[in-house]
């Protein structure tokens, strides 16, 4: 048999994510976001009243929109998780 052969995407085809940092509970960010379905996000890390959220880049707005209708605010949005962490992460203020 012969082998299968595993292809990836080149990096213009992939999905871009973006990754956010919000002030929530994560019980209160999972009910806001049940409308979406579970492949468009992903909780990275959560911690200190802040949660990590990983998201594609095309549902971002949306995303947006929810949160600010369900009063979930957010500090900052990034492309990697390193620099958002490094900026919003220790953020100590009012959004």
């Amino acid at each position: 048999m012969a082998e299968q052969i595993k292809r990836r995407f080149k990096p213009s085809m992939r999905e871009k994510k973006r990754y956010l940092v919000l002030l929530a509970d994560i019980y209160a960010l999972r009910n806001a976001l049940n409308d979406f379905e579970k492949r468009e996000w992903k909780i990275i890390e959560e911690g200190r009243g802040k949660v990590l959220l990983r998201l594609n880049l095309r549902h971002l707005n949306k995303f947006k929109e929810i949160l600010a209708q369900k009063g979930i605010s957010c500090i900052g949005i990034s492309g990697t998780i390193k620099r958002a962490k490094q900026k919003f992460w220790n953020f100590k203020g009012k959004v």
